[in-house]
Parts: C-alpha cells; sequence; structure tokens
C-alpha cells in the first residue's frame, strides 16, 4: 500500500514487563502454542522485499499466495457442489 505514515509515542518499558509477569486477563502469550505452527513458518508465506503496492497489486500477490498454501496443503479449497 503507498503512503507515508509517522506516529510517535513514548514507551514504558518496565510497566510493560510488569504488565507481562503479572496479567491474568488478555495477557494470552504464555497460553500460545506456537509449536504446532513450526512447519508452517519454516519458509516465508507472503513474499519478502516486495516494493510498495497498491491494492490491485497486493490482491495478485494475495491469490498467488492462497494458491500456494493450497499446494502445500495448508489451506484446503472449498468444496465444489
Amino acid at each position: 500500500i503507498v503512503g507515508d505514515t509517522y506516529i510517535a509515542s513514548e514507551i514504558n518499558i518496565d510497566a510493560l514487563r510488569h504488565y507481562r509477569e503479572n496479567a491474568r486477563f488478555q495477557n494470552w502469550i504464555p497460553y500460545l502454542k506456537t509449536e504446532i505452527f513450526r512447519k508452517m513458518y519454516e519458509e516465508e508465506i507472503w513474499p519478502k522485499n516486495l516494493p510498495p503496492m497498491n491494492h490491485a497489486d497486493a490482491g495478485e500477490v494475495f491469490k498467488k499466495t492462497i494458491k500456494k498454501l493450497m499446494a502445500k496443503g495448508t489451506f484446503t479449497a472449498k468444496s465444489k457442489k
């Protein structure tokens, strides 16, 4: 997507670390079972180092990526009724 955006903010690292250590609500990182996705993420999914794109170009890359995921068996095509 073509365009520039700038956002500035201060991040309180100590407060973030405190939250991660103590929060019981909405602290889902410890519950993630990332090991089940290891094989899927061994190779890139979205091609890296692409130039900025408009929506149509990104849509073409998206379609190719979905086809690649289907060929690898990560995604399954809908049934043909």
